[in-house]
């Protein structure tokens, strides 16, 4: 247990910190690279500056913590919490973020290159004020069961706009997609004719930015009338 424990500048380079409590802990400036952190208790902790390259932390909770500029390149934070955490300045290249949820995280400045945010809640976080590249990764499923699917569209909205400005199309129609997605499932039960409407939208068109799709849809239909 090293809730609120002082590790500043500690090594801990390949430990297995599974299920380990480090609530409120100062681990500024420590070096946890190749660490295991799966389904550890980090929140409110200080990581500030932290070298957690090549670390998992698979389901671990970050709520709250502070990440500034810390490097996790290469991490493994599927299925964690960085709820509320302050991330700026962190490097996130090529990290997988698949599941992670991101609600009210800072994302100012953060590196994004090549990281997998597939399935990831980015409600009311500033994701768009990360740093994407062509290779960063958006998936096409939305996150896990959510009553607010609207709040989800108008993320994937905010920072669709963002990269479209920025000239990563594809990485705009992959948000768009996911946007059109949320609406759908946002407008059931109460508006059946919307939902509905979206689903064949999306089965037959991929929502009008899946030209294969359209083209395959509108052969189908001609002919089925000739």
């Amino acid at each position: 247990v090293f809730d609120d424990a002082d590790l500043t500048g500690a090594y801990f380079t390949d430990a297995n910190l599974r299920r380990a409590d480090l609530r409120r802990a100062d681990l500024t400036d420590a070096v946890f690279s190749d660490a295991v952190f799966n389904y550890a208790s980090i929140k409110n902790a200080d990581l500030t500056d932290d070298n957690l390259t090549d670390a998992t932390l698979i389901g671990a909770d970050l709520t709250d913590a502070t990440l500034i500029d810390a490097d996790l390149t290469n991490a493994d934070l599927t299925d964690a919490s960085f709820r509320s955490a302050n991330l700026s300045g962190a490097n996130l290249q090529n990290a997988d973020l698949t599941n992670t949820d991101l609600r009210n995280a800072d994302f100012t400045d953060v590196n994004l290159s090549s990281a997998n945010l597939t399935g990831a809640d980015l409600r009311n976080s500033n994701i768009k004020s990360g740093i994407v590249s062509k290779e960063t990764k958006f998936g096409s499923r939305l996150p896990k069961l959510s009553a607010n699917m609207t709040a989800h569209a108008r993320a994937y909205y905010e920072l669709r706009i963002k990269l479209s400005r920025e000239g990563y199309d594809k990485l705009a129609r992959d948000l768009y997609i996911l946007e059109q997605k949320a609406r759908t499932r946002a407008a059931f039960p109460r508006d059946p004719i919307t939902f509905f409407g979206g689903l064949l939208s999306g089965l037959l068109t991929g929502y009008g930015v899946r030209p294969r799709r359209v083209f395959l849809s509108t052969t189908f239909l001609i002919a089925l009338t000739t």
